[in-house]
């Protein structure tokens, strides 16, 4: 779509009288500028506050720029533009302890600490990260004699510590690890060179103070200042000077073993953006000529009061071919303020009503640093293109929330992004006491994750088998062991959910979605291993109550359950696949521990054996007695495969992330480089082999839903086999995969129990997973049904009939 040709069609199109057009590709351009323009190997920061609009900054996270960060509601839209929260960067002098605790438990790992109070917060916070947080000191109080540009410090400022300040804010660096300085002392800096000599006086004071205070400096953020026109016409300046300046001065300084970091905004997306605002009215007052647009400061230019956008100067095109002779106008917005003035004074053909007016060059401080609340008008739609194609169209939003059912709006994911550091943090001391982590199934208890499969009637999220497997995945990232134990506790709540009798259902669901119920699964037996259909001990009838003794060589986090789902022969003389499933009280249960868990891998499950002993309602029996297989097809094998395989799933993604961030680091010599044509091979066949599991997972997960929405069960031959070849395909290649990351990364860092890379634990984890309801077992089964489905029904888009 030709722009100019078509600006008038697309106001209209979009619903609206104005809309911002991002051009993506001016983006990409302007990235490769900024990385020709800084020293090779430098981390290139994007602000976000300057366009967080998924698909900008969502161009720049796939162009490997990190993303620099100033709130949790920065972080989580940079995540979703696909920024890694690991490799962010969180700035601000006013952080507080709730956007510390917040944002690490998103992930982010580094911080630019402003003060001294900024760090003794930030260490108040640290015991949750699960390694210490790195910190970055902002500098101020420096004097460059620099003239050029807004002044961001080297004066009196709320920003960064003046060198007084550096000593009493090591002091406080007990637990973080202070790792570089942050300079950012230039803002909008048109003059090429005088940027150049700023990052050359920063450059030289950082390797000053590094010496003076003993300030590491593995990482040094010189800031940005790259400059670029605000709502004129206009093009970038050309920054390349700086890459050879500041590479000879890094190396004369001796810094070729530190890190550069830079970070722009506007340079970047400043002149993708045009506003298209369409003519409201025409009127004369007095001597002036105004021009009423629909859109006005509480579009564009809200900020100017903070003298990084020039007030009342925009430069409007007509699109509309204009008639007459240039004239002065003033160019107004709809608000009921007489500050609504976008231009002063503007000589152009007048303009008449429905004519369309284009501000290029406001990609950057353009809606989001607009007056958007103001009167309540709509935001204007925004559009984003690519080589002349809309890719996407959306509008921002306002909406107030009322504090008490704010919380209702996070989601289960979100939730359990939250628990992600803390379950990482914990893993390492469960794995060796072969305990469950008290800790996490604590936090686990008070998230409401342990109700996401119970209806909302009952008190519970309501969630679905997909937000089950993204969780899980999620949680598998941190703690597989946790992973396993709440998948297979969401397991037994489908049961209960789906087959549990009324009565059951009224008394048990509200404390399980408050997370006072945990529950475990008893399925496996000594006298016939981990056969699900068949039992060999039978319920014994006492009239209205049942006698339950079972002896089971397996239950994962049994010790720690509050009720549990065994599976029985429904009498002792019936026969052994007459299995009925029932619900037992751990009040009601004798519990005796059989024998200890030290194994291999998956040590934080704790799955001990127990002989339970007691006595249970027969309203306690789940669906109908000795029918547990209608159970196990419907309920037990795909909760249980998806929940399985996705724990796995997100443990293995979590391994290769570690992986391939250490390959990218300057700081592990040892590891073989990301631009080795080998370590990128292999690198490749460990993510295809998570790439298939991924999309095996999905699809099963969809065929599953779907097949419930529909109200039939998933209990089709085909169906089986789908379910068994995820657990197979899933337990056998993300093993494979780990093995593989730790052949990659060798013998020091893949294979030692004290590499950060935590790859020789999961190794041991997902060895268990084909050991976990034997592949064998499941391969037999997939085997006798393929000779049932004689159509050879392959797993496919829901609905697709072969």
């Amino acid at each position: 779509m030709d722009l100019t040709s078509q600006a008038s069609t697309l106001v209209k199109i979009m619903g609206g009288a104005s809309c911002y057009v991002y051009d993506l590709d001016d983006v990409l351009a302007a990235a490769g500028e900024l990385r020709s323009a800084v020293p090779s190997g430098s981390q290139l920061y994007y602000s976000l506050k300057a366009n967080p609009h998924p698909a900008v900054a969502g161009v720049l996270a796939e162009c490997g720029f990190r993303a620099e960060v100033s709130s949790v509601g920065e972080l989580d839209q940079a995540r979703r533009a696909g920024f890694s929260a690991a490799e962010a960067i969180f700035t601000g002098p006013g952080k507080t302890e709730q956007d510390l605790r917040s944002a690490i438990t998103r992930g982010v790992r580094t911080f630019s600490c402003e003060s001294v109070n900024d760090l003794r917060r930030l260490e108040g916070q640290a015991f949750q990260a699960g390694e210490p947080p790195r910190v970055l000191l902002r500098i101020n109080g420096l004097d460059t004699g620099n003239a050029s540009g807004l002044r961001m410090a080297n004066t009196s400022s709320q920003f960064g510590l003046t060198p007084d300040d550096i000593e009493r804010a090591l002091a406080q660096a007990r637990t973080v690890r202070v790792v570089g300085m942050h300079f950012y002392t230039i803002s909008n800096a048109q003059d090429a060179q005088a940027l150049v000599n700023e990052h050359l006086f920063n450059l030289g004071a950082a390797h000053r103070l590094a010496g003076e205070f003993g300030i590491p400096l593995d990482l040094l953020d010189l800031g940005g200042g790259f400059a670029s026109p605000y709502a004129r016409p206009g093009s970038r300046p050309d920054y390349r000077a700086l890459r050879p300046a500041v590479e000879a001065e890094a190396a004369r300084l001796g810094l070729t073993g530190t890190t550069l970091a830079f970070e722009s905004g506007r340079f970047l997306v400043g002149g993708s953006g045009s506003l298209l605002t369409e003519v409201v009215d025409v009127k004369q007052s007095r001597s002036k000529t105004y021009v009423v647009l629909a859109s006005g400061i509480n579009h564009l230019g809200g900020m100017s009061g903070l003298r990084r956008l020039p007030p009342a100067s925009a430069v409007f095109e007509n699109l509309t071919p204009p008639q007459g002779e240039p004239e002065p106008v003033t160019l107004v917005g709809p608000l009921c303020t007489p500050v609504d003035i976008l231009s002063a004074q503007s000589a152009m053909p007048r303009p008449r009503i429905g004519d369309v007016l284009r501000v290029p060059n406001v990609g950057a401080y353009g809606l989001t640093a607009s007056l958007v609340g103001f009167l309540g008008h709509d935001a204007p739609t925004e559009v984003a293109m690519r080589a002349g194609e809309v890719v996407t169209v959306g509008r921002l939003r306002l909406s107030r929330e009322d504090e008490q059912t704010a919380g209702q709006s996070v989601s289960a994911q979100d939730v359990a992004r939250r628990l992600q550091p803390l379950l990482a943090q914990h893993a390492p001391a469960a794995d060796a006491s072969a305990e469950v982590s008290e800790a996490s199934l604590t936090a686990l208890r008070g998230s409401g994750l342990f109700g996401l499969l119970v209806p909302k009637s009952h008190g519970g999220l309501g969630g679905s088998l997909r937000d089950m497997a993204e969780v899980a995945t999620i949680l598998g990232a941190g703690c597989v062991s946790t992973a396993m134990i709440w998948a297979m506790h969401c397991q037994q709540v489908d049961a209960v959910v789906r087959f549990g009798p009324a009565e059951l259902r009224e008394r048990v669901l509200p404390e399980i979605a408050r997370g006072e119920c945990y529950i475990a699964s008893v399925t496996s037996e000594r006298a016939k291993g981990g056969d699900l259909l068949t039992s060999a001990e039978g319920l014994v009838d006492h009239g209205d109550r049942l006698w339950l003794e079972r002896d089971a060589p397996i239950v994962t986090g049994g010790l720690h359950a509050d009720a549990y789902l065994v599976t029985m022969r429904s009498a002792p003389e019936a026969p052994p696949n007459r299995v009925t499933l029932v619900w037992a009280d751990r009040a009601a249960m004798a519990v005796e521990r059989l024998r200890p868990w030290d194994t291999l891998g998956m040590r934080g499950t704790e799955s001990v054996g127990l002989n339970l002993r007691g006595f249970v309602p027969r309203s306690a029996v789940i669906g109908d007695e000795g029918d547990f297989r209608a159970i196990a097809l419907e309920s037990f094998v795909p909760v249980g495969h998806i929940g399985w395989a996705a724990a796995w799933l997100g443990a293995a993604r979590g391994g290769l992330a570690r992986v391939a961030s250490s390959m990218r680091s300057r700081e592990r010599s040892s590891v073989p480089a990301a631009q080795s044509d080998l370590a990128q091979a292999r690198l490749a066949e460990v993510r295809s082999k998570l790439e298939a599991v991924s999309a095996y997972l999905w699809q099963v997960v969809a065929e599953v839903e779907e097949l419930r929405s529909l109200g039939r069960r998933p209990d089709a031959p085909a169906t089986q086999i789908h379910l068994n070849t995820l657990k197979v395909l899933a337990s056998t290649l993300t093993y494979q995969a780990i093995d593989e990351c730790v052949q990659l990364v060798g013998l020091n860092h893949g294979y030692r129990r004290d590499s950060d890379l935590r790859l020789e634990s999961l190794l041991r984890d997902l060895r268990s997973a084909s050991l976990n309801f034997s592949n064998d077992r499941v391969l037999v089964a997939s085997g006798v049904l393929g000779l049932v489905d004689t159509n050879v029904q392959l797993v496919a888009r829901p609905g697709f009939d072969w």
